[in-house]
């Protein structure tokens, strides 16, 4: 499932917010991401993977291991 526009264009606008980021933002970003998103887009999470130079999967990995983290919305959201 694709990012919907307005997830992509608040992920831009925390970009905006919080640049120039540095690795210890990633988790940061990432919250950040899910509070106004209400889940962290597939697209978004690939597009942190490069900005930071860290693996998809690594990133992946981390996300799903943290249960405040999602990857899709929350039931009843979608």
């Amino acid at each position: 499932m694709a990012a919907e526009k307005q997830d992509w264009q608040a992920y831009q606008d925390i970009l905006s917010r919080l640049e120039p980021l540095d690795e210890e933002d990633i988790f940061r970003l990432l919250g950040e991401v899910q509070d106004a998103c209400g889940c962290i887009p597939r697209e978004v999470l690939e597009d942190v993977s490069v900005r930071f130079g860290r693996p998809t999967t690594e990133l992946y990995g981390a996300v799903t291991a943290y249960p405040g983290f999602r990857l899709s919305p929350p039931e009843g959201d979608q």
